[in-house]
């Protein structure tokens, strides 16, 4: 983890010190992961990740 994290539709920046947002998820399960950047985007060399957590979507 040492090259910027590009934003995608699966990987969302919080770059304007957003808190809170709302994803769309299709149905079935999904897992999500909180992970801490630069303002370049990329993970410290001792990266600073969430926990996972997996959500089921009906």
């Amino acid at each position: 983890m040492h090259s910027p994290l590009p934003a995608t539709p699966t990987l969302i920046h919080f770059g304007k010190a957003q808190t809170e947002t709302q994803i769309t998820l299709t149905p079935g399960k999904h897992t999500l992961q909180l992970v801490l950047g630069d303002y370049m985007h990329v993970p410290g060399n001792h990266p600073v990740v969430s926990k996972k957590i997996t959500v089921n979507v009906q």
